[in-house]
């Protein structure tokens, strides 16, 4: 039940109506390319541009204004870039369907950019570069970034110099140059709605965006993840606990199978350390395995966490002890509860977020531009239910390598 439009400008849309969330609905707008189109010297002023737009007059309203002509609670619409992607996304209450085309229209030709203001956000990022410095927290999670990503200078955390290089014309160039052009968008529309309604603001609005027809992509600056042993001790902490990381790093086929045999194993895996290791052995404060999101660019990998905290002392002990469970996830000696448990709970999860209008936006726009199956949605849960126990032993023997980094913050 999702109708496509194709603009002249070249803009494509989707639209889904749903009674997920009655009387509103939710926005996705994707363009591929982001401040990987930045040059290392205007990186810094690229990656601070939403941050600037978000605060920034619209045409002839001030962002007072317009919050007092538009509620943000009744119509929201947010500019984003990150390294590989532009877009803006947002939601509105249908009532006021008008405003929010014309918010997303103003949002692509009409920021008005303000030094001061500028120079207010820049205060703001330094006073918080400057507290960061002073939590252990921060040091360390500093740190493992420069070890994750290799220290590739696209990648690092963000400096106080780095403030000082960000430069008003530098993020207007930017941002002309990332939103001339909106023939390579794809908006998707889920919710309550009436296509026909949609159709006259979708001509108007979307349908007179600026398009000079571009083909592009990102850049491929080869920001890699580092896939080699690694230890990281910092004695920082103001606390008598340790806090520490192991982290996989691999490649994979972005399917929504291997993705789905992912979640499986962390659950397992977040399972079985909870009970050997906190509850039986009582060796950890807390302890977890964590899956971020899986990536599709510039490579397709995912990362694997194991993290937890404890006394200092005890880590040796703990960092073998998960070396024990993770072989025997290898070998398949685990009982067949933990899938079907896992399994259960990622169906649960499924019907949740399925009914959610920013959910399916999301997988939409995201399975286009991963060249997956609009109706891959359609049947997550039998991929579910597909996952056996092979998938799992798999995945553990893809996943639990000898290369890995071995992150602890200890006490000062």
């Amino acid at each position: 039940n999702t109708r496509e439009f194709r603009l002249e400008n070249g803009i494509r849309v989707f639209l889904k109506p749903t009674k997920n969330e009655e009387k509103s609905f939710t926005f996705e707008a994707i363009s591929m390319g982001g401040y990987s189109h930045a040059n290392l010297i205007d990186l810094q002023s690229a990656k601070i541009l939403d941050d600037v737009i978000l605060e920034s007059s619209l045409g002839n309203f001030s962002r007072a204004e317009l919050n007092n002509k538009i509620n943000p609670s009744f119509v929201d619409v947010e500019v984003w870039v990150d390294p590989f992607q532009e877009g803006l996304s947002g939601q509105a209450i249908t009532k006021y369907t008008k405003e929010l085309f014309e918010l997303i229209y103003l949002n692509f030709t009409s920021v008005n950019f303000n030094e001061v203001l500028l120079e207010n956000i820049k205060s703001r990022f330094r006073e918080e570069i400057r507290n960061e410095n002073l939590d252990p927290n921060r040091v360390f999670y500093k740190k493992l970034i420069h070890a994750f990503y290799q220290n590739h200078p696209r990648r690092k955390p963000q400096t106080l110099e780095d403030i000082d290089q960000i430069k008003l014309d530098k993020i207007k160039d930017f941002y002309k140059e990332r939103f001339a052009d909106s023939s390579d968008f794809v908006f998707t529309f889920v919710g309550d709605f009436s296509i026909d309604e949609m159709k006259p603001y979708i001509e108007k609005y979307l349908g007179s965006l600026p398009s000079i027809n571009r083909k592009e992509n990102y850049i491929d600056h080869n920001v890699r993840i580092e896939n080699k042993s690694r230890y990281i001790e910092v004695m920082e902490n103001l606390e008598e606990k340790s806090v520490n990381y192991r982290i996989y790093n691999q490649r994979f086929e972005n399917i929504i199978k291997n993705r789905t045999a992912l979640y499986i194993l962390k659950n397992v895996l977040d399972r079985i350390l909870r009970e050997e290791i906190r509850e039986k052995q009582n060796l950890v404060y807390s302890i977890s395995a964590y899956m971020p999101r899986t990536r599709h660019f510039p490579t397709q990998t995912y990362s694997f966490y194991i993290i937890f905290n404890s006394d200092p002392k005890n880590n040796d002990l703990i960092f073998s002890e998960i070396d024990r469970i993770l072989e025997k996830l290898k070998n398949g000696d685990f009982e067949k509860k933990y899938i079907d448990e896992a399994k259960l709970h990622r169906i649960n999860k499924i019907n949740e977020i399925t009914q959610s209008n920013s959910f399916l936006a999301y997988a939409i726009n995201s399975y286009f531009f991963e060249n997956e199956s609009i109706t891959t949605i359609n049947n997550l849960d039998e991929v579910v239910q597909s996952i056996s126990n092979y998938e799992i032993v798999k995945f553990s023997n893809k996943t639990f390598t000898d290369n890995f980094i071995q992150a602890t913050l200890l006490p000062k």
